[in-house]
């Protein structure tokens, strides 16, 4: 909370359009503490949402944890190299879409990344579209609200 607040003071001191972005992102930080730090006298709708019951959370761990256990050494051997493959996998994928976004502008590299991921995870097409759509707009919604130029890429500077 006391970054985010130095945050917030700090941004004041810049021109109005290099300031809205940390006074939004330092705002919902204020917030959430603030929220966090009087959950426990908040009402109990309010306190169901903002403290989250890490039992949940915790119950689940051990299950796995317990799965695990029962699995043999050579099912965890694959286990682990699946995973592995899948972080590579997912890392190459946000590597491409960073490439992406920085030639063509994310306004434009979301929806196309979304829908590529869709085509090749095999995922239902529509939600695929209702996906690509929302990308679209959250990402169109940011460049109009913070009054950054993330529609533009390198290509579209370079004129060609």
């Amino acid at each position: 909370m006391i970054i985010a607040t130095y945050i917030l003071l700090k941004s004041g001191e810049y021109n109005y359009r290099a300031s809205i972005f940390p006074q939004i992102i330092s705002g919902v930080a204020i917030l959430g503490c603030i929220l966090l730090i009087m959950g426990p006298i908040l009402p109990d709708r309010l306190q169901s949402l903002v403290l989250e019951d890490t039992r949940l959370v915790a119950q689940a761990e051990q299950e796995q944890i317990n799965k695990y256990e029962q699995d043999s050494d050579q099912q965890s051997i694959i286990n682990e190299d699946i995973n592995s493959i899948n972080s590579v996998y997912t890392g190459i994928q946000i590597i491409a879409y960073l490439i992406m976004s920085y030639l063509i502008g994310f306004v434009i590299a979301t929806p196309v990344f979304i829908a590529v991921y869709v085509v090749v995870n095999g995922i239902n097409r529509f939600y695929g579209l209702v996906l690509a759509i929302l990308g679209f707009g959250l990402v169109y919604g940011f460049t109009v609200m913070l009054n950054a130029p993330l529609n533009r890429g390198l290509i579209y500077t370079l004129g060609v």
